[in-house]
């Protein structure tokens, strides 16, 4: 089985500013509680690996926790970055600026044609994440600390459910807070995911 982890909340979500992959925001005092407040389940299970994004706010993560965990083998890997937003990193969700980049990603639209350093696209990104995890399946279990955009495209491919992973948290109709994790498991050709946290987090329908 695998494990999702998102790190915990940041300067930056405390904000409301995109982050993708800057390594400008770290994490809060509740984003680390946030991250200790999931010992206590996740020192239950022995993993075989722990694999962690290489952004900041993920690894700040990680280091909160592996004192307390039970694996055999610890990576970093650069495949389980964020979406890279190009300029749009850093900028406020409530800009003039970001409201038009959710609307050329609603239209479809040809990112490369409105920005200089343009934002990675839906396609990419996804092929990223999936080449790279997917493999994970073959393990018996595995904890993966990366991001909520991961998270949300990685669950829209294996679910083939439309959470419209592309867009912003707040535009996304699957709310994946800091410190959630979700358990993934494969029966045959089908996967089922779930939410492992405490009563107080999203209970929406994976």
């Amino acid at each position: 089985m695998i494990y999702l982890l998102r790190h915990g909340e940041t300067n930056f979500n405390k904000e409301g500013r995109c982050q993708g992959q800057s390594q400008d925001s770290k994490l809060t005092q509740t984003g680390k509680q946030q991250i200790l407040d999931c010992i206590p389940f996740l020192s239950s299970v022995s993993f075989q690996v722990i694999d962690c994004s290489d952004l900041v706010r993920a690894l700040e993560s990680r280091d909160l926790l592996l004192e307390s965990l039970s694996f055999s083998e610890s990576k970093t890997s650069p495949e389980l970055r964020e979406r890279q937003q190009g300029e749009l990193e850093g900028m406020l969700y409530q800009s003039s600026e970001w409201r038009k980049y959710q609307k050329l990603l609603k239209e479809g639209a040809d990112l490369k044609n409105f920005f200089k350093n343009p934002p990675e696209s839906t396609k990419e990104f996804e092929a990223r994440i999936i080449k790279h995890i997917l493999p994970y399946f073959s393990y018996e279990n595995v904890l993966i600390i990366t991001h909520g955009g991961v998270i949300r495209n990685l669950l829209s491919f294996l679910l083939k459910k439309d959470f419209h992973p592309e867009f912003s948290e707040k535009e996304s109709n699957l709310l994946i807070p800091n410190g959630a994790i979700i358990r993934i498991s494969k029966n045959k050709e089908f996967y089922f995911a779930e939410h492992m946290n405490p009563e107080e987090f999203s209970k929406k329908a994976l």
